[in-house]
Order: C-alpha cells, then sequence, then structure tokens
C-alpha cells in the first residue's frame, strides 16, 4: 500500500496521484509522487495496479515530478509535467512514455503559456477515439488535443472533479 510510507519520521510520504486504464494491454497504471530521503525532494513513481489486490508493482522511476499519468487506450501512455509560467501559473506539458516507460525526449503537445487553475484535484482522461487528453484541474477542464498539438482550456465544471475513468466497453 502506497500510503505506508506517508509522514514517515514527521516527513511527506507518497501519494497516488492518478490512476489511469491502458484498454489494450488491459493494465491499471497509477503515478506516485514519492519523497525521497536522498534528494529531501519528490520525485516520481509508475506503478502497474493488480485490479483483485491492490498490489502495485513499480515500472519506472524519475527524478522529476510529474502531476499525471494517462493512456490514450491504444497502447500509448503519457505524463503530463507542468512548470510555471511568469504569473505563477502551472503550465502543463504532455510528454509521450516509450516502450520501456522512458519519457520521450520532445514534449507530445508543449504549452509554455496558457496556465491552468492550481488544485490538487487533477483528473485525466482520454477521449473514446484517444486523440484528445482531457486534463481537469479543479474545476478547470483543458484538452491535449495530439493530431494538432495544441492545449486549450473549454470550460469549467460546477464542483471540484477529483477522478476520471475511461469506462469499460459493453462488451466487456
Amino acid at each position: 500500500d502506497v500510503n505506508n510510507y506517508a509522514f514517515k519520521y514527521g516527513k511527506p510520504g507518497s501519494m497516488m496521484q492518478s490512476l489511469t486504464y491502458d484498454a489494450q494491454s488491459a493494465t491499471f497504471y497509477g503515478l506516485v509522487k514519492a519523497y525521497s530521503e536522498a534528494t529531501d525532494g519528490y520525485e516520481t513513481v509508475i506503478y502497474t495496479v493488480e485490479v483483485e489486490t491492490g498490489a502495485l508493482t513499480e515500472v519506472a522511476r524519475y527524478a522529476e515530478e510529474y502531476a499525471a499519468v494517462v493512456s490514450d487506450g491504444k497502447g500509448a501512455l503519457y505524463v503530463i509535467k507542468t512548470t510555471m509560467n511568469d504569473k505563477f501559473q502551472p503550465v502543463p506539458s504532455l510528454w509521450k512514455l516509450a516502450a520501456d516507460y522512458s519519457v520521450e525526449e520532445t514534449a507530445t503537445v508543449e504549452n509554455t503559456e496558457l496556465g491552468v487553475m492550481y488544485s490538487d484535484a487533477n483528473s485525466c482522461v482520454a477521449s473514446a477515439d484517444g486523440t484528445k487528453i482531457y486534463y481537469i484541474t479543479g474545476t478547470q477542464v483543458n484538452v491535449f488535443d495530439l493530431a494538432a498539438k495544441t492545449f486549450t482550456t473549454v470550460g469549467e465544471t460546477d464542483k471540484l472533479v477529483y477522478g476520471l475513468a475511461n469506462a469499460l466497453g459493453t462488451e466487456d
């Protein structure tokens, strides 16, 4: 259980930031922001999640902080990395993961200007056709368009959204 390490010795522990389901491989993935004693900071760990038991198996560890992991439902995984703009707003960009879970060198959708709402309530889900990644921060709905290579804000929700999931099809 990833939360077994939370606040060990008064220091921040680990917390699951994001979950996604890849229909191509029938695999759940989770992204954890984990405290590192070595750096006295955070690193990111991606796990596969065994749905029957909740067991986590580490598949990748990064010195960089990523906000979320999301699958396009067709076998590709992406991570979202945020930087700060000159207005001190989080500015997210989308990065594809290679088959070995390494982060590709160039952002899939690079955003350098459009800031998003700061929130610990972040959710991601892909469109049914896998061409868009919806990224909700607090109540703000944003879209990474994989074909157009753009990031836009498309609206607001009435309430905070803490989790989204791709629904399994009627064949399942």
